[in-house]
């Protein structure tokens, strides 16, 4: 559960997938002498390349996590080739990602981080793995306070709130594990019409993710209601 495993692993991973033949995978903090220490060795079980190389999107990269990933993920988006700080931040190891926007699955975090693509985070009510009884509303500022970062920068945020939701509503076992049974088909809509909204290289599904879906319907003594589903 060492924050560190995760986003070292998270930079590990992209920079397999973005292996080629010309320019094969090194591990990080590896140096090419290792690789070819490694190979004389017979060590040749390691794969080199990503062998499906050809039908990643070497232009447009979204990156999804959930608890420890997420703060994983909102760590390694600072490694995009959207700002500089791939240069100077020492968890990139001097290489950027084609990084587009990141969602953080109980969530976001910004602890010693800038932000630098469009972020959103969701969040359960405040339960964690147990519901327990709760004798006050949740505080909604506190839930909100975590995209400021990313709105003092100018850049796109959301934040989504799951009701009486548990740090499991991201886990397809809501029957085994305390959850609600709406929250992972929320979560999964949201997630992906943000990564429509800024990773799809057709500008015809950027535009349509964030178009709302059908007329505003009325919502009773409290009059009308805007719709909270993406399309």
């Amino acid at each position: 559960q060492q924050s560190g495993n995760f986003v070292d692993g998270t930079v590990d991973a992209l920079r397999f997938f973005f292996s080629t033949t010309a320019k094969p995978y090194v591990p990080g903090g590896w140096s090419r002498a290792d690789v070819s220490a490694a190979r004389a060795q017979g060590e040749m079980s390691l794969n080199w390349t990503n062998p499906l190389a050809a039908l990643l999107d070497r232009e447009r990269l979204g990156l999804a996590g959930h608890s420890a990933g997420a703060g994983a993920v909102t760590a390694v988006q600072q490694c995009s080739d959207a700002g500089t700080l791939w240069k100077t931040e020492e968890i990139c190891l001097g290489q950027s990602f084609p990084i587009k926007a990141i969602v953080g699955w109980d969530g976001v975090s910004t602890r010693n981080v800038t932000p630098v693509v469009p972020a959103m985070t969701q969040q359960a009510d405040g339960y964690f793995l147990n519901p327990m009884p709760s004798y006050s509303a949740p505080d909604p500022s506190a839930h909100l306070a975590v995209m400021k970062a990313w709105t003092a920068k100018n850049l796109d945020n959301y934040s989504l709130t799951v009701r009486g939701g548990t740090h499991m509503e991201w886990v397809d076992v809501p029957y085994i594990l305390p959850s609600t049974t709406y929250g992972v088909k929320m979560n999964d809509r949201f997630t992906l019409a943000w990564f429509q909204r800024y990773v799809s290289a057709d500008a015809a599904v950027r535009e349509k993710a964030v178009a709302p879906v059908g007329p505003v319907a009325p919502c009773g003594p409290c009059g009308p209601c805007a719709p909270v589903e993406p399309c």
